[in-house]
């Protein structure tokens, strides 16, 4: 199931990416009650679509998801926001080759407080930086190669 939360181009603060509907609705609630604005999408391959269309401050990732995982993502983008990245598993070789795109790494279960304080170190880090502003005034779209296709279900 394909999930692009709204059609709307304006600037976002979080997208949450996770395959599990109730969990991503959890922290997607989780995080609309700390008064951002929150984006969802269900694979790696709808966040990448979404980051073509919307500029947005931090990402929260999961790592085990169908169609494009999280780590699938993170290698094809650029130069993303901070990523807050969250796993059922304990992935130290996967988290170590990627850490220069990988702001915080949790083991679910997460606690909503954790989640907020994680994310709002994130959005911090991507306003110091300059990209968050930039995001906020619609510049601060995440490079995402234009010719990406949907990987195979063999990939």
């Amino acid at each position: 199931m394909s999930v692009e939360a709204s059609t709307a181009l304006g600037p976002t603060d979080v997208l949450v990416v996770e395959d599990d509907d109730g969990v991503r609705t959890s922290w997607a609630a989780i995080l609309r009650t700390a008064g951002w604005s929150v984006e969802e999408a269900s694979d790696g391959f709808v966040a990448l679509r979404r980051l073509r269309e919307i500029p947005v401050g931090a990402i929260v990732l999961d790592v085990r998801m169908p169609v494009l995982d999280g780590f699938g993502l993170l290698d094809r983008l650029y130069d993303p926001p901070p990523v807050v990245l969250i796993s059922g598993n304990d992935y130290d070789t996967e988290v170590m080759a990627r850490r220069d795109k990988i702001h915080t790494f949790f083991l679910k279960p997460i606690s909503a407080a954790r989640l907020i304080e994680a994310v709002a170190a994130a959005l911090e880090t991507s306003f110091s930086q300059g990209r968050y502003r930039a995001a906020v005034h619609g510049k601060g779209r995440v490079r995402v190669p234009s010719n990406m296709s949907a990987p195979s279900a063999d990939a």
